[in-house]
This record gives C-alpha cells, structure tokens and sequence, in this order.
C-alpha cells in the first residue's frame, strides 16, 4: 500500500514539476492561438477553420498574410505576391481568387454529380463527406485569404498621397 501511495506521488509530483515546464511555451502560443481563432470568425466553417489551423500555431503566425500562407501553402500565387509588391498585388489577388473559387465549384459539382451513379450508399456518404470537408476547407480558405487581402490593399491605399 505504502509502494502504490509514494508511486502515486512520484508520478504527481512529475505531472507538476512538467506542466511548469510546458505552461511559458503555452503562454507563448496563446497569443497565435487568439489570433487564429479571430481570424477564423469571419469563415463560414469556424470551427473547421480553427480545427485546420491550431497544428500550426506557433509564435510566428502572428498576420494575415501568415494565416493565409498556411491556409493556401499550396497556392504557388500567393508566396509570389509578396515578391511583386504592390504593382501585381492585383493580378495576383485575382489569380488566387480564381483558382480557388474554381476548386470550390469543382467540389460542389462533384458532389451534385454522384446522385447520378448508381453507388453503394456507404461508399456514396463517405466520398460525399470527403468532398463536402474539401469545399469547406477551401471556403474558409479563401475568406482568410480575402481578409488578408482587403486589408493589404487599405495599406496600400494609405501610403498613397
């Protein structure tokens, strides 16, 4: 009984002396954390949004334009942007938006077209389920990446006599 006793305070004492340890790192992170669970409010899918993005955080996603390079790290576009500055912010911005409202339409036709097949239903709800986390996914992305751009432009905006 005794053994069972002083294990039990090892491993609590060990529980304490670690999350003392872990708890500055935390702190450090709660800020991004914040920062990505504001941003993620202006999605349609804000707990997908925050879901999708928390592995993530750390002390650097601190921007806009950070969030949204996570959110598209796919989209060779948009790490270009920040290359071009402000004459092809544009073009670019267009680009983006294109591609990635063409991926969201893509995955909303491709499930209005499966009521057509003739598929088992299990198979159909899992491809369906699939999809429909695709569309979300890209939905939120591309809100993240319009709030970073609406933002950028205003800075523009301002620097101009």
């Amino acid at each position: 009984m005794a053994l069972i006793s002083l294990t039990f305070l090892v491993i609590l004492l060990t529980i304490f002396c670690l999350s003392g340890m872990v708890e500055p790192a935390c702190r450090r992170c709660s800020r991004s954390r914040a920062f990505v669970e504001k941003q993620c409010e202006a999605t349609l899918y804000t707990r997908l949004c925050i879901q999708g993005l928390l592995p993530f955080v750390n002390s650097r996603i601190q921007t806009q334009q950070q969030l949204a390079q996570v959110a598209l790290s796919s989209v060779k576009e948009f790490r270009q942007m920040s290359v071009d500055g402000e004459k092809q912010f544009l073009w670019h911005e267009s680009n983006v938006q294109s591609w990635v409202s063409a991926a969201l339409t893509d995955a909303t036709a491709c499930i209005d077209g499966f009521s057509t097949y003739s598929i088992n239903s299990r198979v159909k709800a899992t491809i369906k389920a699939k999809v429909l986390n695709v569309a979300q996914v890209t939905s939120n992305a591309l809100a993240l990446f319009n709030g970073y751009t609406a933002r950028q432009r205003a800075s523009f905006r301002a620097k101009k006599p």
